[in-house]
């Protein structure tokens, strides 16, 4: 591993932490008790699952930076238009 994948994977590793402990953050605001007289403005079920989102996104990125392998997709939208069949060219 080179020192640019280093820093890259340090970094996506501090981000994937943030993450997590955001995640764990909303958890805990989520579990508070209801106050009727303040109501939540923030809406932490909606943040939590962004994040969520976020981290399975930093951890195929984490994963790719340390093996050095990028992640393809495996269905046939990928390989060159609808239904798997090649484009032709624009004239």
């Amino acid at each position: 591993m080179n020192p640019d994948n280093q820093l890259e994977l340090i970094i996506t590793l501090a981000l994937l932490v943030i993450e997590i402990g955001t995640i764990a953050f909303c958890s805990y605001r989520l579990r508070q008790p209801v106050n009727p007289a303040k109501p939540r403005i923030f809406p932490y079920n909606g943040a939590i699952m962004f994040l969520v989102l976020g981290v399975i996104l930093t951890a195929a990125h984490t994963y790719s930076v340390y093996t050095g392998h990028r992640l393809e997709a495996r269905n046939k939208m990928n390989r060159g238009g609808m239904g798997g069949a090649p484009q032709q060219p624009m004239r």
